[in-house]
């Protein structure tokens, strides 16, 4: 009963960011629980790996490239979605990034660059599905934040305040969409040792296996993170609209 409540067969998802990290390891679990994976990645080589890996395991994927600060490669995303599976019911938002600046550093250029690319993104490719999901009696939104759109940290302002809107963001959409039956939620992961965390502790000399500072001294692995996503995209979260939920070790005393 329980493993049914989860079941993906014959559901089709778009994952944005998903050549890696935490877009990666949610392909690879919804194809093994039956879903149809489109994996939307700014770098096309990095979604066809990903792609070979959801064939290897017997599923089915369609990697493309798309960036999602341009309308124009969203809407592509989602026509050649629905051109080949005829169906969207699934989206995870998980495209992002993200660099340390000062708030005294933070220039317009770089405010802008990252609200586009964190809150402006996800808006622009829940708004391209959800056309199709209303249409098609329903369909599930889950935005991936970051706890630091919940708590402060320093360095962040634009990179917070951006995650900060896709907190409140879900919560309106959740709002809004839910009669077309849509429903909308949120995963907030702390440090993830993704390969772009990797990538940043080493950039900055420092270990990527050292413990950080929650309540279990340690980052989020991203097949941790999946399993959060999948229970928001699936039946078993079906009462569950417009709530975030924290994924980051909890707080230390």
């Amino acid at each position: 009963m329980l493993d049914k409540a989860f079941d993906l067969t014959g559901r089709v998802a778009i994952i944005t960011g998903g050549g890696s990290g935490i877009g990666r390891a949610t392909a690879l679990l919804f194809s093994r629980y039956g879903g149809r994976v489109v994996l939307a990645d700014l770098r096309l080589p990095a979604a066809e790996t990903v792609a070979q890996e959801v064939r290897a395991l017997g599923g089915h994927a369609l990697p493309v490239k798309a960036d999602v600060r341009v309308p124009e490669e969203i809407e592509a995303m989602v026509n050649r979605t629905v051109a080949e599976f005829g169906r969207v019911d699934i989206l995870v938002n998980c495209a992002g990034g993200n660099y340390f600046t000062p708030i005294e550093d933070t220039t317009a250029e770089f405010w802008d660059k990252i609200a586009h690319l964190n809150v402006r993104g996800p808006f622009l490719c829940a708004k391209a599905v959800s056309k199709v999901m209303a249409s098609q009696g329903g369909g599930v939104i889950v935005n991936v934040a970051s706890n630091m759109g919940i708590q402060a940290a320093p360095g962040v302002a634009a990179y917070g305040s951006a995650k900060a809107g896709v907190v409140h963001l879900t919560r309106l959409m959740a709002g809004e969409w839910a009669k077309y039956n849509i429903r909308v939620n949120c995963v907030a992961p702390g440090p993830t040792k993704s390969e772009g965390y990797i990538r940043a502790r080493l950039k900055a000399s420092l270990d990527p296996d050292a413990p950080v500072d929650n309540a279990l001294g340690r980052p989020g692995r991203p097949e941790e993170l999946a399993y959060v996503i999948l229970f928001l995209a699936s039946d078993a979260s079906s009462y569950v609209n417009g709530v975030t939920i924290p994924a980051d070790g909890g707080p230390k005393l």
